[in-house]
């Protein structure tokens, strides 16, 4: 699977493949950069977050071509002073967690 990004807005992007730390201001947003194939039957998904809110989705294809692939964007805005992980998910929901291709631990700090 491609690599993932995150993209501090303000400052450069971050890959990683590894449990990482980020320290955000409140009121900071940023973008998370996903490899995506439609017509998998997988999806992104996130833990609920108190800190976060998602304030923007778009795709992005990489091919005319039916299951060619893309990459989502996904943009969060600090919303709530504090500290918590936060993790994404590549899994086919209904298929439960065995299901799981991919998952990323963030842990979040907010100022």
């Amino acid at each position: 699977m491609a690599p993932t990004f995150i993209t501090l807005f303000g400052m450069e992007t971050i890959t990683f493949e590894s449990p990482h730390n980020i320290a955000l201001k409140l009121g900071d947003s940023f973008r998370f950069d996903l490899p995506y194939v439609g017509g998998t039957g997988y999806q992104w998904e996130w833990s609920d977050q108190e800190l976060l809110e998602m304030i923007e989705e778009e795709y992005k294809s990489k091919s005319d071509a039916p299951g060619g692939g893309g990459r989502m964007l996904y943009t969060f805005k600090a919303k709530q002073k504090g500290t918590a992980a936060f993790e994404l998910f590549y899994w086919q929901p209904w298929c439960g967690k065995e299901s799981v291709e991919k998952n990323l631990r963030i842990e979040l700090t907010v100022q």
